[in-house]
């Protein structure tokens, strides 16, 4: 499993890396409250639905409330054959570096 390091997450959005989608999976009410600005929602029981919306050729972080379902999300996206990473920490962990939510 891919893991990336909410530090190295914000490097690359200070970076204004265009090769990296963040990939909220959370659901509907918890994404409305706060996330990361410019990540794309798709609520975890929506994943393999909404697959085709996500470029193949970015690097996709995927956040959540808790990585354990970001692992699964994962899991699912390495099967469909996208470069994706479980950003650790989760939303909790993006805050804990003062970053800011936007609603």
């Amino acid at each position: 499993m891919y893991l990336m390091s909410m530090e190295k997450l914000a490097e690359m959005v200070d970076a204004g890396n265009k090769d990296l989608i963040i990939l909220d999976i959370r659901p509907p009410q918890h994404y409305g409250k706060g996330h990361i600005k410019g990540s794309m929602h798709i609520p975890l029981p929506m994943l393999v639905e909404k697959m085709e919306t996500i470029p193949d050729s970015k690097k996709v972080a995927v956040v959540c409330s808790m990585d354990t379902n970001s692992a699964f999300a994962v899991a699912v996206l390495a099967m469909n054959g996208h470069d994706a990473w479980i950003a650790k920490g989760g939303i909790s962990g993006w805050e804990k570096l003062g970053r800011e939510l936007v609603k």
